[in-house]
């Protein structure tokens, strides 16, 4: 028996006391998912019963369960990981940079256009973003605090860490990346799958970084250092038709 109130479902009833029988019903499992199925629903002492007539009835149970959270899983100082199994951490003069407790870690590929005066390219890149903390700054604005890495495509193959840079936002104040000798982004290994669908990769970092306005408020640099290992990315279709 399953009480599907929270859900929408849309039928055409035939109704007959002390039950109500609905035939052909569609059910729309949640909001965000792709499942639906056809089958039949019976309201009965208060309850609706639901009864697949169909292949599909499995799906509809399947869609139904609540998947487990996926919280980060602290594995050594300042690491975590997720549960594909992607590691990530980072620290800011030695300080670990705390992450929030859901969904913190994302990458994907993108494509950034090129600038309106024609200075910068157009660029493919991955973009790999580590959430922190949220709170409210000094001057009373909402801060989220994010380490960001854009790891520049030389060719539709590989990234080049020479066109790549790092962002930071910290203790509400925004940094960059100092480019040159005293920063270094290294990828330690990059695999394609073997469709050329997806990749993975890992990347350590050892940063300086430079608040963006620092001439006004003399803030001094800060040292970025972290690590990601084993991160999937699943590729858009228009990168894996040009290659």
């Amino acid at each position: 028996m399953k009480n599907l109130f929270p859900y929408l479902i849309t039928a055409s009833a035939l109704l007959s006391f002390p039950k109500f029988d609905f035939s052909q019903t569609v059910a729309m499992i949640t909001p965000n998912s792709a499942v639906t199925t056809e089958g039949t629903v019976t309201f009965k002492d208060g309850d609706i019963v639901y009864s697949g007539n169909t292949v599909t009835h499995n799906d509809f149970d399947a869609a139904l369960a609540v998947p487990p959270a996926q919280y980060p899983v602290p594995v050594a100082s300042g690491m975590q990981c997720n549960t594909g199994g992607s590691c990530y951490g980072a620290s800011v003069d030695n300080e670990i940079f705390e992450v929030r407790d859901y969904f913190p870690f994302v990458a994907n590929v993108i494509a950034q256009p090129s600038s309106m005066n024609g200075k910068s390219p157009a660029k493919t890149v991955i973009s790999v973003v580590l959430d922190g903390k949220s709170y409210t700054a000094k001057d009373g604005s909402p801060f989220d605090e994010i380490v960001q890495l854009e790891l520049s495509f030389a060719d539709p193959m590989l990234p080049d860490t020479k066109l790549s840079s790092v962002s930071l936002q910290h203790n509400s104040t925004v940094y960059a990346m100092v480019k040159g000798d005293s920063s270094s982004i290294t990828i330690t290994d990059f695999i394609w799958g073997s469709n050329q669908k997806s990749f993975s990769f890992s990347v350590d970092f050892d940063c300086v970084m430079r608040c963006w306005e620092h001439a006004n408020t003399g803030k001094g640099d800060v040292i970025l250092k972290g690590k990601m290992s084993n991160v999937h990315v699943t590729v858009p279709g228009w990168i894996t038709a040009c290659k």
